[in-house]
């Protein structure tokens, strides 16, 4: 099936395409060989449920799921691409929808540009799901990658934004639109354990702010700045060295682990993945009819029983694992909405 290119202009000038699904397969296939390895054997994914009779193939469907921690959010692409590849045997294209910075970056930007990554937009998911295709979506993108461990049990389906001086939320309703106007199904599906490789303590707020990184992250929808046990090891081996009367190393500490992800973002764990799907959700707007107001209505409450599908098997997923089901968990924190 031939399709016409459409194409969007990042803030620096590149062209990206978004409507393509330009995935090299045969490339993915051989990717797919070697990401099965990674979750297979170092994350030992091992799916107690058969994913492949959930999933109607004969029709175009929307995967939604929640995103791991910091820079091992990339997991989730690698398994994506296992199920797609390995274990549903799929000889066509998997679409990711994403963030356009992601194709900016060095070497990255080159393989998902040949995986199937898409900039995230209404006109090229609906594009997408109209062609009879499958897409992938993990709406809460870092909002979701970087909460704590003590949220584990809650995906953000909203990004977050900063606005006169507040923390607002901004909920993702734009995939629901584009799959409602089309009766798509879409798959919510739990994926637990990622959280734990670079384990966030909290989120702080006020390091965010007060160091500059809300305007250098500006359009990265950090929650806050991911405190993680990275932070202490790197803060213990600093005391061992003996350089902390010296104001210089002190310095050259603090701009490393707070502007620089590589020191906070190694793993530390390599806990089991699971994989938990949830009942098929059909988004579809109850009439043809709606005005505008009842449509951001029926998103909202969409959105919010694909949300509650996936936490629901979070939950689940946790509360059977030996070690992580007696650590304590919080409750979901209630976020003030953007201004209209």
């Amino acid at each position: 099936m031939k399709h016409n290119k459409a194409s969007h202009t990042t803030t620096k000038g590149q062209i990206i395409a978004t409507d393509h699904y330009g995935a090299d397969v045969e490339f993915c296939k051989k990717l797919g060989r070697i990401y099965g390895f990674i979750v297979t054997k170092i994350f030992r994914y091992k799916s107690e449920y058969d994913l492949a009779k959930t999933y109607d193939f004969s029709q175009s469907g929307l995967i939604v799921t929640n995103h791991s921690n910091g820079f091992w959010g990339i997991i989730d692409v690698l398994l994506a691409l296992h199920l797609w590849y390995n274990v549903f045997k799929r000889e066509d294209a998997l679409a990711f929808m994403s963030d356009e910075r992601v194709f900016r970056v060095p070497i990255i930007g080159f393989f998902v540009r040949r995986i199937g990554f898409k900039v995230s937009s209404i006109h090229a998911l609906r594009r997408c799901l109209a062609d009879g295709h499958w897409a992938v979506i993990v709406p809460g993108g870092n909002t979701d990658q970087l909460r704590s461990i003590w949220h584990r049990n809650e995906t953000r389906m909203y990004k977050t934004c900063y606005l006169n001086g507040k923390f607002y939320q901004k909920e993702q309703t734009w995939f629901v639109h584009a799959a409602a106007t089309l009766g798509v199904k879409t798959y919510p599906i739990a994926c637990a354990g990622l959280h734990e490789v670079t384990p966030i303590l909290w989120e702080s707020k006020a390091i965010l702010k007060y160091t500059g990184l809300i305007k250098l992250r500006a359009g990265e929808f950090w929650p806050g700045f991911p405190v993680s046990l990275n932070h202490f090891i790197n803060l213990t081996i600093f005391y061992w060295t003996g350089w902390m009367d010296s104001i210089l190393a002190w310095a050259l500490f603090l701009v490393t682990n707070i502007y620089i992800d590589l020191f906070y973002s190694y793993p530390i764990f390599f806990p089991r993945v699971r994989l938990k799907p949830a009942e098929p959700i059909t988004l579809k707007y109850s009439s043809d009819s709606l005005s505008l107001k009842q449509r951001k209505r029926e998103n909202l409450q969409m959105l919010a029983a694909v949300n509650q599908a996936v936490n629901h098997e979070l939950l689940a997923l946790n509360e059977e694992r030996p070690i992580v089901k007696h650590l304590p968990y919080a409750a979901p924190i209630a976020q003030q909405q953007q201004p209209a």
